[in-house]
């Protein structure tokens, strides 16, 4: 069975090998999988820069992201994780990004042409070429409205099909203007039907997966309680009253795929492995609309090091690289 070496020992493997995708001296298949959940995002980025530190790219064989997970994976594929990160905090702290008082009116809250059609063009262009080429598939996550489900967006033919992407990954509705149209169907954030895509990574054949998570260890996505229900009621107010319930039990969503990483981390399933990087409780959750750069960047670093604990390499600063050049290609072995 190709998961009963530890995905963890798989990775360090394939980097002492030099192995490639499509070249490989084994029979897995290795996902990055990558949480989102708004600003929190920063954290994945982190995640993904120390990764593309470590020269582990070609590791993998494939990335799954939702939300601004799926950004985070973007750039990552594209070699720019270092560079895509500092988006957070160079790019959309203040006002330029959320304006939360646009919750009062009907003008969006997060403002994702700016993001997409401003910053990922032109100020932190996203080289999508690099994407289109690319050996390992990107797969950014969607929500449907048509069929309340999670969808796969895999297939891209121009750069316009890597942005579109995106924008539908990133899109909650009445938070950030409407559902995207695409193709017969609507799209919106893969928060709603797949925060986590570690579901979807197994049904498409993965046998091993690398989970990258922005919320602390030990901490969950909680029920809202009257006034959160109320205000996001308020806020889905002109969307259809299936998707607002749906909105209102995301918790419960949440919790099924916390507990399908616990199993895969365990053994319990038969047919993939899984090992997830995340923060430990100090410092707490960044929220999905932190908009204060000093906030952010830490937060980049935390999720820095969180690679570094977890491949057993404590004790480098992740203010060398997150403060240094990010375009440079500078990498540390782990063989």
């Amino acid at each position: 069975m190709p998961t009963v070496i530890p995905t963890l020992e798989l990775i360090r493997l394939r980097a002492r090998q030099g192995s490639r995708p499509g070249d490989r001296n084994d029979d897995c298949r290795l996902a990055l999988v990558i949480e989102g959940g708004g600003m929190r995002g920063v954290v994945s980025g982190g995640m993904v820069a120390a990764l593309e530190h470590l020269g582990l790219r070609n590791v993998f064989d494939v990335v799954y992201g939702s939300s601004s997970g799926a950004m985070a994976g973007a750039y990552f594929v594209a070699s720019q994780a270092r560079f895509g990160t500092t988006i957070y905090y160079q790019c959309l702290g203040g006002r330029r990004f959320i304006r939360k008082l646009n919750l009062l009116s009907r003008r969006p809250v997060m403002d994702t042409s700016y993001l997409i059609d401003h910053v990922c063009r032109d100020v932190r262009p996203l080289d999508t070429s690099a994407i289109l080429d690319s050996d390992i598939p990107l797969n950014v996550i969607g929500s449907s409205m048509r069929h309340r489900a999670p969808v796969t967006i895999s297939e891209f033919s121009r750069d316009e099909d890597v942005f579109e992407a995106l924008r539908c990954s990133i899109t909650v509705p009445g938070i950030a203007g409407a559902a995207v149209p695409y193709n017969d169907d609507f799209l919106f954030d893969s928060a709603l039907y797949e925060s986590i895509p570690l579901r979807t990574a197994r049904a498409a054949g993965a046998t091993h997966a690398l989970v990258l998570l922005t919320r602390t260890r030990g901490t969950t996505r909680e029920a809202p309680g009257l006034v959160s229900s109320a205000l996001l009621r308020f806020a889905l107010r002109h969307q259809p009253a299936e998707i607002v319930e749906d909105w209102l039990q995301i918790h419960h969503g949440y919790s099924r795929e916390m507990d399908e990483i616990r199993n895969a981390e365990s053994g319990a399933c038969p047919d993939i492995h899984a090992q997830r990087v995340q923060l430990d409780g100090t410092p707490g959750n960044v929220s999905q609309l932190e908009t204060r750069p000093a906030v952010l960047e830490s937060a980049a670093r935390d999720g820095f090091d969180a690679v570094f604990s977890a491949l057993g390499l404590d004790g480098f600063i992740a203010t060398q690289v997150l403060g240094g050049s990010f375009r440079s290609g500078a990498t540390a072995g782990i063989a």
